[in-house]
């Protein structure tokens, strides 16, 4: 339901060009959700001339009681194709103008997001932890890296960046996964199946 219309305003409201491959972080703000590795490739990747902007889409750990050390205020003040959105009850508007979802997490419960994303037809790269290896196939729905790696990172995102054919193959998939084995009706019909097994026992 996401017309052109609708993400060029999204992208016209964030100054991003039509050119522009977006990549996006949906999540807590924080280190051990990769963040500073995420900034480091996506440094990399501007200062190697590619044509990219990075989203940074949840509350800040700071804002949840945390205490972390990154500052983004200084970081978007210096680069403006660093954009922190912040906490929104609608992540979908902004994975709706977005290429790649980046999650270089060092834990994660199962990554819900990584399947919101591939409903919109987004690839993941993401780091090969508990969790994630569940969400996302390496190599088929996305590319899994090391965590806290930061050129590992940087050589999944030029590959998907130099071969957007690979890209729009991997999205295909992961939407087609997502749908297939990921659908709410069929997840909340197994779960309710899982309850009566157990009431039986």
């Amino acid at each position: 339901h996401w017309s052109m219309s609708m993400r060029q305003e999204v992208r016209n409201i964030l100054n991003i060009s039509v050119s522009s491959k977006v990549l996006i972080f949906v999540g807590r703000i924080s280190p051990d959700k990769g963040i500073v590795e995420l900034i480091a490739a996506f440094y990399e990747l501007l200062r190697m001339d590619y044509d990219v902007d990075l989203l940074l889409v949840g509350p800040h750990d700071q804002d949840c009681g945390g205490n972390s050390s990154i500052d983004l205020n200084d970081a978007t003040k210096q680069c403006s194709r660093l954009h922190y959105i912040g906490y929104t009850e609608c992540p979908e508007r902004y994975l709706a103008v977005s290429n790649i979802l980046c999650l270089p997490s060092y834990r994660e419960g199962f990554g819900t997001v990584v399947i919101e994303a591939a409903a919109m037809g987004l690839p993941t790269v993401g780091t090969a932890i508990y969790g994630l290896t569940d969400a996302v196939i390496n190599g088929e729905t996305g590319i899994l890296v090391p965590p806290r790696n930061v050129q590992a990172l940087l050589g999944a995102l030029k590959r998907l960046l130099d071969h957007p054919d690979e890209l729009n193959r991997m999205g295909t998939v992961a939407r087609q996964r997502c749908f297939q084995y990921f659908d709410a009706n069929e997840v909340n019909e197994k779960v309710a199946e899982e309850y009566l097994n157990l009431l039986k026992t």
